[in-house]
């Protein structure tokens, strides 16, 4: 695009990142992430999302804290699409306690829970066996 005299958007950023994460190059897409800060183009949470699912697929719950950590103290703060990738992260890797912790600090942060949502903490708590904590919970 740049030999063209193109200056490249949010979207051809995002374009360019997603196609990354789907073949599995997320430290190259996290890398365009911040390329992209550097030239000027604000990432939306779009931009924010796409990372975190690729690294909520790959790289395990302790990268993906630590970026949506980050994006709590940004001007991208989190949305339900966030909240609910790092809940289905935690979830996977058997986190109930964080996984539920999260749950509810979404929902203070005013994010309605989805099926999305409910299938996480579900597939969380399946071999915990914690389901009273489960009925607090909901």
């Amino acid at each position: 695009m740049k030999k063209l005299g193109c200056k490249p958007d949010v979207y051809a950023y995002n374009a360019l990142m997603s196609g990354l994460v789907r073949a599995g190059m997320i430290d190259e897409a996290h890398s365009w992430l911040r390329t992209m800060e550097e030239n000027g183009c604000s990432p939306d949470i779009n931009s924010h999302n796409i990372i975190l699912n690729g690294l909520a697929r790959t790289a395990g719950p302790n990268r993906v804290i630590e970026m949506f950590t980050k994006m709590k103290h940004s001007m991208t703060k989190p949305d339900a699409v966030s909240y609910n990738t790092l809940l289905g992260c935690l979830s996977r890797a058997g986190m109930f306690e964080e996984a539920a912790k999260l749950m509810k600090e979404m929902n203070s942060n005013g994010f309605e829970y989805d099926h999305i949502t409910y299938s996480s903490i579900l597939e969380a708590v399946g071999p915990t066996a914690r389901y009273g904590a489960l009925c607090t919970l909901l």
